[in-house]
């Protein structure tokens, strides 16, 4: 390996270790920062779901004005990765030229379980390290209560329709998320039913 790619691997690392040093929590060490994942009700924030557009991304009023106001009022679930539906743009830029538009396998499963769970409720956000994704929507993780134990995310694992999706620095909830997706694979639902 050149000495320019190994300065520039170094580098890189250096500056992750030190960003996830700098907010108290080992580096990669998942199980260590399991605790971060068991939020109390004072760090949850209410907001009311006025929309839901897929399996892991919702519409949630943080004012408390029955309005969607800005990017940061679209959440998407935290450590979860729905199937897309026919009107994602990810899926879109993956058709052939005449190609009709078509919903990945459980994508509307994971959309309407979603919708049955979160629609017009109130419900919790909790957060990890990054609170906003590169689109400018909201990362959390969402509980049906303020002081629930199980979130939304696990409970679209174990139903099997979603999977888990992970970036670094948001990793307090991977172990648990992890262990849901693991129950609804062994119990071979919804995604997993063909898996061996």
């Amino acid at each position: 390996m050149p000495n320019l790619d190994r300065r520039a691997i170094i580098w890189a690392l250096s500056l992750a270790m030190t960003s996830l040093m700098s907010c108290g929590l080992p580096p990669l060490d998942t199980g260590d920062q399991e605790e971060a994942a068991t939020s109390s009700a004072q760090d949850r924030t209410p907001c009311f779901v006025t929309r839901v557009f897929d399996g892991d991304t919702l519409a949630c009023d943080l004012n408390n004005n029955r309005r969607i106001e800005s990017p940061g009022e679209h959440v998407r679930l935290l450590g979860i990765d729905a199937p897309e539906t026919s009107h994602s743009a990810k899926l879109k830029h993956r058709l052939k030229p005449g190609q009709a538009p078509y919903d990945e396998p459980y994508a509307q499963e994971a959309t309407r379980m979603l919708q049955s769970l979160a629609l017009r409720h109130t419900v919790y956000l909790a957060w990890d390290v990054e609170r906003v994704d590169r689109y400018g929507r909201s990362l959390a993780v969402i509980y049906p209560g303020a002081g629930s134990q199980a979130s939304l995310n696990e409970a679209l694992l174990k139903a099997g329709v979603v999977k888990t999706l992970f970036f670094p620095p948001n990793l307090a909830y991977a172990k648990r998320f992890r262990a849901a997706q693991k129950e609804a694979r062994r119990a071979r639902v919804g995604l997993w039913q063909s898996a061996r």
